[in-house]
């Protein structure tokens, strides 16, 4: 995990426009581990500003989205249920 982070991060820091990156994950636990790790990451690298948005059955992190760029964590269910809700609303 703290690999990936250090390349995303890099490549977050490195993109001239507002970035998005999905990471999906399993469980609840592996969200709240690659938020963790690349909350560490991003405090010691990070060159600009990137939202943390973590996406699971209790917080709707794609709620008020701003123009930064962001780093989205959620679980397959979750994102899944989240775009149904979008598609949803759109029609």
């Amino acid at each position: 995990t703290r690999t990936a982070m250090e390349v995303i991060a890099s490549w977050l820091n490195r993109a001239e426009n507002e970035t998005n990156v999905i990471w999906l994950a399993h469980s609840v636990d592996l969200i709240e581990q690659a938020a963790a790790c690349f909350e560490e990451v991003w405090s010691h690298i990070g060159q600009k500003n990137v939202q943390l948005r973590i996406l699971d059955g209790s917080r709707a992190g794609l709620e008020k989205f701003e123009s930064d760029s962001c780093f989205i964590v959620s679980t397959f269910q979750s994102l899944i249920l989240t775009l149904e809700k979008v598609i949803l609303r759109l029609l």
